[in-house]
C-alpha cells in the first residue's frame, strides 16, 4: 500500500513494471477512427452546391489552386493531394535496393536572350 499526498491509501499493482513490454501494446491498430466524424464529413462533402457539383469538387479545386500558387501553403496543398492520390511515399533506407530514377535532358535548341 502507498499513500497519496492527501493521506489516502492506494493499493499498487504488482504487474505495473511488467504489464507492457517495450514494443508491444494491447491495441496494435492504434486508436480507432471516429466513424461518426467520418460519416458527417462525407455527408457534407457530398452535398450539392450546384447542378453536378458537390462540396468535394470545390475542396479539390481550391486545393489545386493553392498548390499552383506555390509558397508554403502551396507545398502543403501539393503534398496533401499527392498523399491522397498516390499514398505517402516510403522512405528508402540507405542499405535497400530501392530503384533509382534517372532523368536525361536533351538540348534541342538554344535561345539568345537580350539580342
Amino acid at each position: 500500500m502507498g499513500l497519496l499526498a492527501s493521506g489516502v491509501a492506494v493499493q499498487q499493482r504488482r504487474d505495473y513494471a511488467t504489464r507492457f513490454q517495450p514494443g508491444s501494446t494491447p491495441n496494435p491498430g492504434g486508436r480507432p477512427k471516429s466513424a461518426f466524424l467520418r460519416k458527417r464529413a462525407l455527408r457534407h462533402l457530398r452535398a450539392a452546391v450546384a447542378d453536378g457539383i458537390d462540396q468535394l469538387d470545390c475542396v479539390v479545386d481550391a486545393t489545386i489552386q493553392t498548390a499552383i500558387q506555390g509558397g508554403t501553403a502551396g507545398v502543403a496543398a501539393f503534398t496533401a493531394l499527392r498523399d491522397t492520390v498516390d499514398g505517402k511515399p516510403q522512405a528508402a533506407s540507405d542499405d535497400s535496393e530501392a530503384p533509382r530514377i534517372s532523368i536525361a535532358i536533351d538540348v534541342i535548341g538554344t535561345v539568345n536572350v537580350g539580342k
